[in-house]
């Protein structure tokens, strides 16, 4: 399928992208990597300093203290688009884990699509300001849908095994930040004695 087309399906038909043959883990990985390439290629205009405000969000300015411009912008597209497919393949694989939990029947593969469905909008429209908080939205009910249609799955139990790695994940990073806080707290106050 071509790249407009399932950007296409993605955001306007998800009925067709669920229906439509699922694409392999490469197939997968190419598409995401293509459109993040999107992204990557805004970064690296906003590292050349193009852009007069800062439209990504990404933690780019140390790129630009430790490196000439055009080799910081070259390093901010590639960054982009390697986390991009990290992300697409931990994040899946992640999902995949707690929807197999949940009573999900088919394979990894299946898994896939959802968090295609899910990064696809937040790559091409995340960093417009106020448009962002719709593809938010939106991305949550679509990777919900794609994974309850690809998996076999109730809308309740595809929207629990989203939500569960979200709530263990800042649970997880709660509890950190509160050790390492009181760590902290306890290296500047001397203890009396």
């Amino acid at each position: 399928m071509k790249i407009v087309d399932k950007i296409w399906q993605i955001m306007a038909h998800a009925e067709k992208f669920c229906a439509a043959k699922t694409d392999s883990i490469a197939e997968s990985v190419k598409f995401t990597a293509a459109v993040s390439a999107v992204l990557g290629i805004i970064a690296a205009i906003e590292v050349l300093g193009l852009i007069p405000i800062k439209l990504t969000g990404l933690p780019l300015s140390g790129l630009t203290e430790a490196f000439a411009p055009p080799i910081a912008a070259a390093i901010a597209l590639i960054s982009v688009i390697i986390c991009s497919v990290l992300l697409l393949l931990v994040g899946s694989a992640a999902l995949h884990v707690f929807a197999r939990f949940l009573g999900a029947k088919k394979g990894f593969k299946d898994t896939v699509p959802a968090m295609v469905a899910f990064m696809a909008p937040n790559l091409l429209l995340g960093w417009v300001p106020f448009v962002n908080i719709w593809t938010s939205i939106y991305t949550f009910l679509i990777i919900a849908y794609v994974l309850a249609r690809k998996q076999n799955m109730t809308m309740a139990k595809a929207t629990t095994a989203i939500a569960l790695p979200i709530i263990i994940g800042t649970a997880i990073a709660s509890a950190f930040g509160l050790i390492g806080a009181g760590g902290m707290v306890q290296t500047l106050v001397p203890i009396a004695g």
